[in-house]
């Protein structure tokens, strides 16, 4: 719906970017050359930044790249386990929003 609208022809923002269309920039190449030598070091990394930075978009186009009989990749989203709609425990950790802030 939204393609058609503004005359897409392809998803913008997909779970599954095409690296033709990633601008090789200096902080892109270094974000490769660290994953490459965790993966030749047979090492674990951690991502981080801001939100839309392009985290999500680095590991998404690196993993697709690697071998999948070689290796299992993992995405593990963290999060403070508080949204926006929730409502914060009562006093006695009780009632609305004590599922959302499991001790």
């Amino acid at each position: 719906m939204v393609e058609a609208f503004f005359g897409f022809k392809k998803t913008p923002f997909s779970d599954n970017p095409d690296p033709k269309q990633l601008f090789a920039s200096q902080a892109w190449n270094q974000v490769k050359a660290r994953l490459q030598f965790l993966v030749d070091h047979h090492g674990a990394g951690l991502l981080t930044g801001e939100v839309g930075a392009g985290k999500s978009t680095a590991a998404r186009t690196f993993t697709a790249g690697l071998n999948p009989n070689l290796y299992k990749i993992l995405y593990l989203h963290w999060t403070s386990g508080i949204s926006a709609g929730s409502a914060p425990p009562d006093r006695a950790g009780t009632g609305p929003g004590t599922g959302a802030l499991q001790r």
